[in-house]
């Protein structure tokens, strides 16, 4: 089974120096001496081993370090942030709590409230820290580039940030460079000198190239790492590398392309198979590598268990992605792109997109739904990519991955949800989840329309949910009488694995009671649902809990709000559910701003 946490957390672990790595002692040096400065720059295009620097650089320094590895579903600043706070509490436990806090709320403060906490928790912690920002030119939101650029224009004392991007981040360099705040390191600093590259060669093929061969492949390669790694794969003798040169001068190709199509010709067909059709994946492990080759013919030997022993034991611009549950890796950007190439070349556009659906059916057999939608709609199936969000739907809701499912929303295009009851009645609890209230209604009316008098088993469960939904439009209009009637319908109702939407019920139930006036019934009703032991630790209670902070606060009982808040916070801590600590901080505020701002004003 996957980890339950939405975070994908080997994007938080920092990729290891490959064995024939070549030091680069003055480019390492450089970096430890801006140690002090708040900006540290890599840029370069792809294949010239930004990572791989800095990798070794923090494996040679004494600073504590967090490692956060973009990708495109990065660009969007409330996904940003909970990574970003995820991965500086991985390197020390206790760092931006708070800032984590408000990220996990329905939705984002005002990004000045943001900056200030993270800013604040950061300096005071006074823990000298670097945070990797890799992959950086995949960010395009003008919010996630002026949170930097506020961070760094006040920067936590200690705090530095070291940027890899392919081009120059909008960030205010010029700003940096004449205040002496920033190192740079650029192609020309990250291009192997002749030495390096004959260095590397020597380390990377198990055999002996005369001299003068080795001298053309390096001028060929212009220092580029990723060209010269490209060319050792391809040769295996010295007429391999005459061959090589003489196809490199010879073709009107793209010379990486190139290099890249001789190293797959040198493979078996087995391997070139996994190669290609590998390709579509970011990041992939041996049980996903045999779902997307498929069905292959009897006289295949090769597992997925074996490819990825093979491409270990290759040093095949592979990054090794620690994981709990199964060993992951991904190739490098470059030759991930330049294989895709031959991908193209191959196979035709069916056939891809077979490909990418082998791998999202996978993916979302094994929980994984934001790379199983992905990939449905990369086949451009959009029914299939809906079909992940309705199967996981309910259990993303019990785990309150909310801003997964409001990302997995913004995927899809609004015609496909507005002609599915399932994604529109999910499409009312994203809303109802970050309180807005008009919005909700109008997807119950449009859910109301579609379902009619269906009676199937799906309609009879979203009518279940329908009236959840219900009975909180009812609550808000102080309608007691409608939001008990529908509350307790859609407990009989709803099926006993939608926790989520059955604790919204009860909580609502209870809330019905307390606006009736009958107080002691509603905290009777909450307290003898909490005491169901088999569903400690699930959203169930998280929900009960909410209302009978609401139910206590509606009553003026602050001491009972601060002691359900403290539930909330030791259950959201212990089962890892976000938003029920946000909800136990939320609560705690109010109680506190009750004692201490308006109870002396009476």
């Amino acid at each position: 089974m996957p980890d339950p946490s939405p975070l994908l957390r080997t994007k938080l672990h920092r990729p290891l120096v490959p064995n024939d790595f070549v030091p680069r002692p003055q480019l390492v040096e450089r970096l430890e001496r801006g140690r002090n400065k708040p900006v540290s720059l890599v840029c370069s295009p792809a294949g010239y081993g930004k990572s791989t620097l800095l990798s070794s650089w923090l494996d040679s320094s004494e600073a504590v370090s967090a490692w956060l590895s973009l990708d495109v579903r990065d660009d969007d600043l409330k996904t940003f942030l909970t990574y970003v706070t995820e991965a500086l509490k991985e390197a020390v436990p206790g760092v931006c709590d708070r800032t984590g806090e408000l990220v996990a709320a329905p939705e984002l403060p005002p990004a000045n409230i943001l900056v200030t906490e993270l800013i604040n928790e950061l300096d005071e912690s006074g823990q000298p820290m670097v945070l990797v920002l890799d992959d950086y030119h995949v960010i395009h939101s003008a919010a996630v580039h002026d949170l930097l650029g506020s961070i760094l224009a006040r920067p936590p004392r200690g705090f530095q940030l070291a940027i890899t991007s392919r081009h120059d981040p909008p960030l205010a360099l010029a700003v940096l460079r004449a205040k002496g705040s920033l190192t740079e390191i650029r192609a020309n600093d990250l291009r192997f000198t002749e030495e390096e590259s004959k260095t590397f060669l020597h380390s990377a093929v198990e055999l002996s190239i005369a001299p003068a061969a080795v001298s053309q492949l390096v001028r060929r390669a212009e220092g580029w790492a990723a060209g010269l790694r490209l060319a050792a794969l391809s040769v295996r003798d010295e007429q391999d590398v005459q061959n090589l040169l003489s196809g490199i001068q010879k073709t009107n190709q793209y010379v990486m392309d190139y290099l890249v199509s001789e190293v797959v010709a040198h493979q078996s067909a087995d391997i070139q198979q996994y190669l290609i059709a590998t390709s579509v994946l970011g990041r992939f492990c041996a049980p996903l590598c045999e779902a997307v080759v498929g069905e292959r013919d009897e006289q295949c030997t090769v597992s997925g268990e074996q490819f990825v022993d093979w491409v270990m034991r290759t040093n095949l611009f592979i990054v090794p992605m620690v994981g709990e549950h199964r060993r992951w890796y991904r190739y490098h950007h470059l030759f991930q792109q330049l294989l895709q190439h031959q991908l193209e070349s191959q196979l035709d556009r069916n056939e891809i997109a077979r490909t990418h659906m082998r791998a999202s059916k996978w993916f979302g057999e094994n929980g994984y739904y934001e790379d199983a939608l992905s990939h449905a709609l990369e086949a451009g199936d959009t029914n299939a990519a809906a079909g992940v969000i309705s199967r996981s739907r309910n259990e993303m809701m019990n785990r309150e991955q909310w801003d997964v499912l409001h990302r997995l929303f913004g995927r899809l295009p609004e015609e496909v949800i507005a002609t599915d009851p399932a994604l529109l009645v999910q499409a009312a609890w994203n809303a109802e989840n970050r309180v807005r209230l008009e919005e909700m209604m109008g997807l119950l009316a449009q859910v109301e329309e579609l379902l009619g008098d269906g009676q199937d088993k799906q309609a009879q469960d979203l009518n279940g949910e329908l009236a959840a939904l219900r009975s909180a439009r009812s609550y808000y209009s102080a309608d007691a009488d409608g939001a008990r009637g529908f509350a307790e319908h859609a407990m009989d109702t709803l099926p006993s694995d939608a926790l989520s939407a059955r604790g919204f019920a009860a909580g609502v139930l209870a809330l019905a009671r307390q606006m009736g006036g009958d107080y002691s019934t509603a905290l009777s009703l909450l307290g003898g649902e909490l005491q169901n032991e088999a569903l400690h630790g699930t959203t169930y209670h998280a929900r009960l809990l909410i209302s009978q902070a609401m139910c206590q606060w509606c009553e003026g009982d602050l001491g009972g709000v601060l002691r359900t808040a403290k539930r909330l916070r030791t259950l959201g801590d212990e089962f890892d559910l976000a938003q029920t600590r946000y909800f136990a901080g939320y609560f705690a505020g109010i109680a506190h701003y009750h004692r201490i701002v308006l109870l002396p004003w009476r």
